[in-house]
């Protein structure tokens, strides 16, 4: 199965969660710190928990932020795993505002993955209108979950105004069972969705239907999926620190494809493609998507 785990650091406080409905543009914001660790300026946290994992196949991790462009982000930050200190990682790739690091064999030798993991010195401009944080990917192989096909889509996709208010994950290479519940999840981490704007869409259609489907769950809408929260299958994540219920532009969502999928007429049996769709009205939010996840039962 795959998970993300992740967090803003960014907030109205550097160690008091965010649970207003005001927008990152409205909030003079400040580095969240929350690790007690002097040589740090900005740290936050997330927690991964699973009873029966047999090991992390795979580990990513992203970050980044929207600044000033006169502030050069770090392609330099620190990583703490559960058990340990915080180490000092650099980029594989950066791409536009997000950076990315290959960091399974932080991971994989673990023998309990579970705990606590810490991000660190993250750089951004503080005060209004920025937005900042990291994603965790996690692949990792349960003995009681089904056999999934699993890929994560990277990238840095700007969805603003027309004509760039539409862009399409395209997925190939599975087929689901012949018979059955069709099962999975979509997941995604953007930048810069608001919880206040209303107009921004995540769609979804398989090859084998005529036209898209607006997805949607408990804690995101479907006239506005980029709303500045953590979610894991329609609830929001709170095993984190800080646990925000705004997470002021940093977005980071798995739904669950089961439960929009009654009598697999979202995604069919037999199916071989899909394709997910990020858009917005003209005019309304901006969203910067950076990470698409597909794992669908085969």
């Amino acid at each position: 199965d795959l998970t993300i785990i992740g967090n803003s650091i960014l907030g109205d406080s550097s160690d008091t969660p965010y649970n207003g409905t005001d927008k990152n543009n409205d909030i003079d914001m400040v580095f969240v710190d929350i690790d007690n660790d002097a040589s740090t300026f900005s740290s936050s946290s997330a927690t991964f928990s699973t009873s029966n994992c047999n090991r992390v196949v795979y580990a990513g991790l992203y970050w980044g932020a929207v600044a000033t462009p006169a502030l050069p982000l770090p392609n330099q930050i620190k990583f703490k795993i559960p058990g340990g200190r915080h180490q000092n990682i650099t980029a594989d790739v950066n791409i536009d505002l997000i950076y990315y690091k290959d960091v399974t064999s932080f991971l994989s030798g673990l023998n309990n993955p579970s705990g606590e993991y810490f991000v660190a010195n993250i750089n951004s401009t503080e005060g209004v209108n920025s937005s900042a944080g990291w994603s965790l990917v996690i692949v990792y192989e349960d003995p009681t979950e089904s056999r999934k096909y699993i890929l994560t889509f990277d990238g840095f996709s700007a969805v603003r105004n027309s004509p760039n208010n539409q862009v399409d994950f395209n997925y190939s290479g599975f087929t689901t069972p012949p018979s059955g519940p069709v099962e999975g999840r979509v997941g995604v981490a953007a930048l810069e969705g608001d919880l206040g704007w209303f107009g921004d869409h995540m769609l979804f259609k398989a090859d084998g239907n005529a036209g898209f489907t607006a997805l949607y769950d408990a804690e995101n809408n479907v006239d506005n999926f980029f709303n500045s929260k953590i979610t894991i299958d329609g609830a929001q994540v709170t095993d984190r620190n800080l646990n925000s219920t705004n997470t002021l532009g940093w977005d980071q969502k798995l739904l669950n494809l089961t439960d929009l999928n009654p009598g697999n007429s979202l995604i069919g049996n037999g199916e071989t493609g899909a394709t997910v769709r990020v858009t917005n009205n003209v005019g309304g939010d901006h969203i910067y998507t950076f990470l698409n996840t597909f794992a669908i039962n085969i």
